[in-house]
């Protein structure tokens, strides 16, 4: 037997050197191992670059909403402090003021008004004490903002309204002891 015809293909395109055999290089091989034109790499780093600057905006805008949520949230815990002193620690009465926490990081204009009962004139039942001295119904708007007071940059801020009912002062009741 002759030999196999694969081994006779290998060594028409191979040659010795040093006893072992190498692959002789042919010009298809260096024409489709050219590389890169520099456009090519040019349009690569131009969408690399792009999709970079979009990454780094969409974590930015990220961040800063990540840093609202939590000067929301300590302005909301203080809103609710003070709206809980109003009617337990403070008498309640129509009022206007303003005030700031954490050294003027956070302030608030606060408005007590007193305003109509819309349970009046209904048909519920009216208990006794209520004939006589009926509740009022205040609403509580109470406006916190923080950030740049400047007129340049916009402040952020939170509205908070709330109602709050106090009895009335009793009108010619004698107290019975």
């Amino acid at each position: 037997m002759k030999g196999h015809p694969s081994r006779s293909l290998l060594k028409k395109n191979n040659m010795r050197v040093g006893g072992r055999l190498r692959p002789i290089a042919s010009a298809a091989f260096f024409s489709a191992a050219r590389g890169f034109t520099l456009l090519e790499v040019l349009m690569a780093v131009g969408l690399l670059a792009v999709t970079s600057g979009l990454v780094i905006a969409t974590m930015t805008g990220g961040l800063r909403q990540v840093r609202w949520s939590g000067q929301a949230s300590e302005a909301s815990m203080h809103a609710q402090s003070l709206l809980d002193t109003i009617g337990t620690m403070e008498f309640i009465e129509p009022d206007s003021k303003q005030g700031e926490w954490e050294g003027g990081k956070y302030r608030y204009q606060l408005e007590i008004k007193e305003v109509p009962d819309p349970s009046i004139g209904a048909e519920a039942p009216v208990s006794a004490i209520e004939s006589v001295s009926p509740p009022v119904l205040y609403q509580v708007n109470l406006l916190v903002s923080w950030g740049n007071k400047s007129q340049d940059q916009s402040q952020d801020q939170l509205r908070f309204i709330s109602y709050k009912a106090r009895q009335s002062a009793a009108n010619n009741i004698d107290p019975q002891l």
